[in-house]
């Protein structure tokens, strides 16, 4: 059973080093681009399972997505320093719990990388799941593995 991150927002600092955060973790990164849709957003909070990170905009735009629908999401992680008092009502509402990206690593820096375990990291975990837009139906996760995103890399060297 893959753990899943989504990650929902412009480019940032945060962003990045959520991503490469889950890869040492052992931890998936989906991203959720507005551009998706709302119809794809909802099929994919709902299908995979997901706990998503992102800038308060885009949280509180899916939240709203997915209110009164069952979904397992019990929280969200915001990148912004101040919640807005939107994305407070609409989590309150739906009874998911709003954490603060920077407080949350103050509060685990002292872990350090002591919680990283290489020998579960191998070539063919899955790095990251790729939903595109796809020519006809609802769009369809690509799923890259760690082989796959240094294959790229090696490719550009």
């Amino acid at each position: 059973t893959l753990k899943v991150v989504g990650i929902c927002s412009v480019n940032r600092d945060e962003w990045l080093m959520t991503d490469l955060a889950c890869n040492l973790l052992d931890v998936t990164s989906v991203p959720l681009y507005e551009t998706l849709g709302d119809d794809m957003l909802q099929i994919i909070l709902i299908k995979q399972k997901l706990q998503p990170v992102g800038s308060d905009v885009c949280l509180k735009n899916i939240l709203k997505l997915i209110q009164g629908k069952t979904t397992n999401l019990k929280q969200v992680v915001t990148f912004d320093k101040n919640l807005s008092d939107q994305l407070k009502d609409v989590a309150s509402s739906s009874g998911i719990k709003v954490i603060n990206f920077h407080e949350m690593v103050s509060k685990h820096k002292e872990l350090g990388f002591d919680i990283i375990d290489e020998k579960k990291n191998e070539l063919d975990t899955v790095f990251t799941i790729s939903y595109t837009s796809g020519t006809s139906g609802n769009s369809k996760g690509v799923m890259l593995s760690n082989r796959n995103f240094l294959s790229a890399i090696t490719n550009i060297l």
